[in-house]
């Protein structure tokens, strides 16, 4: 088989909810397991919101102040550019790290922005305090890496504009924060994304929860392949949950 798409560390915690439901309540509502599922099986991308934008053009500011206050951040490609690993052993799995500390990692780097308002989900800076899909996020990328020290260096600010309405994101401080490899935590992750990929992705059925995005698109195409009724099975088990 050969496997186009896989699941990375922005979704484990998507995944996740499948099985811990009560995971779902901390987690954002723009992204579900079936959207997961819908991209992973058909490609259905979901749009990007600003949130999203805004850490693009965060990120290589946040790895300049960490090469110049924390240590060496390496990239096996320019700052910017997308970059993907897999995970040694797990052929369906992989993640997009920011940076490492040296090409063979000890330490794996993720840059995040947040408006000041999300400053309730971040504990005391040099902890992992954190919200749960970012917790998740640096144990996938630690799972896939070998590195054994996932840091988030968060970059605090105000969302505004500029004079021209252009979006602009004004720094307030930057807080690192630190998250040790948990071997536990890592095998129940990737035992999730296991079940995951088994019970729903190779057979092509979606997992009993709506998506946030791409509903009519991923019913034509879930109609398309397996008719009318998988549809039909579909919504009375989201209804059933």
């Amino acid at each position: 088989m050969i496997i186009e798409r896989r699941l990375g560390s922005t979704e484990i915690a998507c995944v996740a909810a499948l099985y811990v439901p009560a995971l779902a309540l901390e987690l954002p509502k723009n992204k579900t397991a079936t959207d997961v599922f819908g991209r992973l099986k058909w490609g259905l991308q979901t749009p990007r919101n600003a949130p999203m934008k805004r850490g693009n053009k965060v990120e290589p500011i946040a790895l300049d102040y960490y090469r110049e206050h924390i240590g060496p951040a390496w990239r096996a490609k320019p700052d910017g550019e997308f970059w993907t690993i897999r995970h040694p052993d797990h052929e369906w799995f992989t993640a997009s790290p920011d940076a490492f500390d040296a090409p063979t990692p000890k330490v794996v780097i993720e840059a995040k922005s947040q408006s000041e308002w999300a400053r309730a989900q971040w504990g005391e800076p040099g902890t992992d305090q954190m919200a749960t899909r970012y917790l998740y996020q640096c144990i996938w990328l630690m799972a896939c890496s070998g590195a054994q020290q996932a840091h988030a260096l968060c970059m605090f600010g105000h969302d505004t504009t500029t004079d021209d309405g252009e979006p602009e994101f004004v720094l307030t401080e930057p807080a690192i924060y630190v998250v040790d490899r948990d071997d536990a935590l890592e095998r129940s992750l990737l035992g999730y994304g296991e079940r995951f990929i088994n019970e729903f992705v190779l057979p092509g059925i979606p997992p009993p929860v709506k998506p946030a995005h791409n509903r009519r698109e991923m019913k034509k195409r879930l109609e398309d392949e397996r008719g009318i009724c998988a549809v039909e099975d579909w919504q009375q088990r989201c209804e059933a949950q």
